[in-house]
């Protein structure tokens, strides 16, 4: 009973089991992408996957804490941005049109934006987070 408390605890109580399932579903399945050769294919169905998983998690919030579900939504927009910016990077380079002149390339230009984005929200995450647990001790 113990670890059913402590698996099932933070969730809201009618999903509990049901989001379980689907955690462990995702990680297979995304898993099972990487043996997927086709470059186009392994990388349009690994976004789609996070895009509708974003979406299912936006529109259920089975966490029965609100900040929880707002890490975990941003988790998961970050692995859908991830994601996007992945795809666009593998279809620019199949098609070829990754060169941008003899001064950059795609790539180059996106890598900055993608780090920028990328770890800036990171550290609004955490921002918030130390925010939230000292404000809870102080007041």
């Amino acid at each position: 009973n113990a670890i059913l408390n402590m698996s099932q605890g933070h969730f809201t109580p009618d999903v509990s089991i049901y989001w379980e399932g689907l955690i462990e579903s995702r990680k297979l399945l995304l898993n099972l992408i990487i043996f997927i050769e086709n470059k186009q294919i392994r990388f349009s169905l690994g976004c789609i996957m996070c895009i509708l998983l974003l979406m299912h998690h936006l529109t259920h919030k089975p966490f029965s804490n609100n900040i929880v579900n707002a890490i975990e939504t941003l988790s998961f927009s970050l692995l859908s941005f991830q994601a996007i910016i992945s795809y666009t990077k593998v279809l620019l380079s199949i098609y070829d049109l990754d060169n941008l002149g003899e001064m950059a390339s795609v790539t180059d230009v996106l890598l900055p934006i993608e780090n920028i984005l990328f770890f800036g929200l990171i550290l609004f995450v955490f921002g918030c987070c130390l925010q939230h647990s000292f404000g809870k001790k102080i007041a």
